[in-house]
């Protein structure tokens, strides 16, 4: 037994211990390997209570479209954005087949409702009878950095002497 077969073993060893620590670490669920529900952030967590997914329908459309509309009920005292629902389908006899995840763009004023829907193409299992979506996460929105104003009444132009035009147009009497 000479050093090739010590160095054999030790890498056979070796090789099973990194397998070993890769096979308890993944994480066999009835939803398959690795599936976990998703956790809200720090933010929404004190809100998941009441922003609520009111109403959903999804419906199949031509070459693995899925129509999905979405209603959301904001009751809380702080205007959300970007609602991360999701879907998860099941057969007829409550078997659990898949998983999509839809985000859901746009503001949500506080004590407010918000209609989305969506168009999207997504692989959705044919099997599937039963759906059931909940809202995971979303985000609390801040003011916006910046605020566009608007002028009434103002279409470009400019008073005389003022502006780009007060320069061209003394040039223009000069010449």
């Amino acid at each position: 037994m000479g050093k090739k077969f010590w160095a054999n073993v030790i890498l056979c060893v070796f090789i099973g211990g990194v397998a070993s620590v890769v096979l308890a670490n993944i994480h066999l669920t009835p939803k398959g390997m690795q599936v976990t529900d998703p956790e809200p952030s720090s933010e929404a967590a004190p809100l998941m209570d009441k922003v609520t997914l009111a109403d959903y329908k999804l419906a199949k459309g031509a070459e693995h479209m899925v129509m999905g509309e979405f209603t959301v009920s904001n009751i809380s005292d702080k205007e959300i954005k970007n609602i991360d629902v999701l879907c998860e389908f099941y057969d007829g006899a409550g078997k659990y087949l898949d998983r999509e995840q839809w985000l859901l763009s746009g503001r949500i004023p506080a004590g407010k409702i918000m209609h989305h829907s969506s168009a999207a193409r997504r692989f959705i299992n044919t099997g599937s009878q039963n759906i059931q979506c909940r809202i995971v996460d979303f985000e609390v929105a801040r003011a916006s950095f910046f605020e566009l104003h608007r002028v009434e009444g103002g279409h470009g132009e400019v008073a005389a002497g003022e502006g780009h035009g007060a320069v061209e147009a003394a040039d223009q009497g000069h010449h």
